[in-house]
């Protein structure tokens, strides 16, 4: 993996060597229009309280529906999108590898979790009802969310035993999990450093020229494979990546429309009302007002 692509990886760092894991209550849209795409070196598991949204992973995008179960296994790009006219409600725990290990050495670890952390084998999302194993799966993860609402190290031995079964159910299950293939992955590689490139420079003025090059690739196929691979053009998402920052600013800070739309990469301060408004579907000011 390139520097490039290393440098797109979320910057968050989730959970620590004491609690390994993030929790997150989550609705889209509210706080944000959209979970623009990402990936991080953790695992991610999220579970549709209510409501309906899009779901990308990779270069696939499915409605997530009520009592939807979808595991994000490691380093996959993935976004969630409100659906028109609609919203969705949903729970996050992104965790570390290290919370499932007893040995690195033992064959749990090598026949059934490393292969599943690289990619050798694919988990299939969404685990649905209907899916083999889901009513077992969704009272594991309902029990698992319990675990870290409780936020106690005693239920973190529970939150454990809980995970362990999920992944159990879920390799037991054929319909769930399956040897990878390399054809998306050979797909998405010229582009990853490019939302690499994105990701750490959003702030500087972008030209679509110059996001091809780093794709090398003309201009012309370079719209084309993006579009068609992530459902958005290329600007579009970067508006996304902008929009989404402004958004923790108005929110996290007390600093001016203008100069949080300099920090989000907005030169022109009409542009930005225009793209937030677009988004959002309010003015900055009257967003901050009512989200806070």
């Amino acid at each position: 993996m390139s520097d490039k692509v290393r440098a797109m990886r979320e910057r968050h760092t989730h959970g620590s060597m004491l609690v390994p894991y993030d929790y997150y209550e989550c609705v889209v849209p509210d706080r944000f229009p959209a979970v623009p795409l990402h990936w991080h070196k953790e695992w991610e598991i999220n579970y549709v309280l209510e409501g309906e949204g899009m779901f990308r992973c990779e270069d696939r995008v499915f409605y997530m529906k009520t009592g939807d179960i979808i595991l994000v296994q490691p380093n996959l790009l993935h976004g969630i999108f409100p659906a028109e006219g609609r919203r969705v409600v949903y729970e996050t725990l992104v965790f570390r590898q290290e919370i499932l290990l007893g040995s690195y050495d033992d064959r749990c670890y090598r026949e059934v979790l490393h292969p599943l952390s690289v990619g050798e084998h694919t988990i299939t999302v969404p685990i649905t009802a209907g899916c083999g194993n889901y009513d077992s799966i969704r009272q594991a993860v309902k029990t698992m969310f319990a675990c870290v609402r409780e936020n106690r190290a005693k239920a973190d031995l529970l939150l454990k035993s809980e995970l362990l079964r999920i992944f159990y159910l879920v390799e037991s299950e054929a319909d769930l999990c399956r040897v990878s293939t390399e054809h998306t992955q050979n797909f998405l590689e010229p582009l990853r450093p490019v939302l690499a490139y994105m990701q750490k420079h959003y702030q500087e003025p972008l030209q679509v020229s110059d996001l091809a090059d780093i794709a090398n690739l003309s201009e012309s196929y370079f719209m084309y494979r993006f579009k068609q691979t992530f459902g958005i053009g290329a600007i579009e998402y970067l508006n996304q990546l902008r929009i989404k920052t402004a958004c923790d600013l108005l929110l996290d800070s007390d600093e001016t429309a203008a100069r949080i739309a300099f920090e989000s990469g907005f030169r022109n301060l009409a542009n930005f009302n225009r793209n937030f408004k677009k988004s959002v579907g309010c003015t900055p000011t009257e967003y901050r007002k009512t989200a806070r």
